[in-house]
């Protein structure tokens, strides 16, 4: 039978730990680039979404973006091609179908067209998550 420690040796590990004290984040203290994954679910805001993928990228944080719902319209965009070097695009392909788009996609590999489980092996890996 698997024991469990004491909730109060729990909590004292816990309280030992930067991260989950949120004074360094996951990123600083392991020495690792920093990761902001962004959800885009709307095609309104492509000039949000290139402003800040070019500051995420300028301040040396690696970007993922996944596109699901109206944001795979984003793709058919002239602008759309801003976002080149900026951050690592995949999106759901799903929607994609559904509004009857069709491939190529500038800057979204084949491997990128992908399910919400790509979403959710982003909110995994990132170290921050934001919303569009």
């Amino acid at each position: 039978m698997e024991t469990r420690p004491p909730a109060a040796a729990w909590m004292k590990r816990q309280a030992r730990n930067p991260v989950r004290r949120g004074t360094v984040s996951p990123g600083k203290e392991s020495g690792m680039k920093q990761k902001l994954g962004i959800l885009v679910t709307s095609d309104r805001h492509l000039d949000h979404l290139i402003g800040v993928c070019r500051a995420a990228a300028a301040a040396g944080k690696e970007v993922s973006v996944f596109l699901t719902n109206r944001g795979v319209l984003m793709t058919q965009a002239p602008a759309f091609k801003e976002l080149d070097g900026q951050a690592h695009i995949s999106l759901c392909n799903v929607n994609f179908e559904y509004f009857k788009l069709t491939k190529p996609v500038p800057l979204v590999a084949d491997k990128d067209f992908a399910t919400q489980m790509r979403h959710a092996e982003m909110i995994e890996d990132c170290d921050r998550y934001l919303v569009i």
